[in-house]
């Protein structure tokens, strides 16, 4: 295997941990998003998810 196919099957993994990461992220934003109301550190958490997302979509 040479390093440049080894280097794109590393890089294939990583992508799918990284979708596996980003369905984990949305699940917990989504239930948490009910009670953001109250507390403005759960808000800000949720925003930085889903901004977290957002950068990751525009990586892969």
């Amino acid at each position: 295997m040479t390093p440049k196919k080894r280097l794109y099957d590393v890089l294939q993994v990583l992508k799918s941990d990284l979708y596996d990461i980003e369905g984990t992220i949305m699940e917990l934003a989504c239930a948490a998003t009910p009670y953001a109301k109250d507390d403005q550190r759960l808000t800000k958490a949720i925003e930085a998810a889903y901004r977290l997302i957002g950068e990751n979509r525009e990586l892969t």
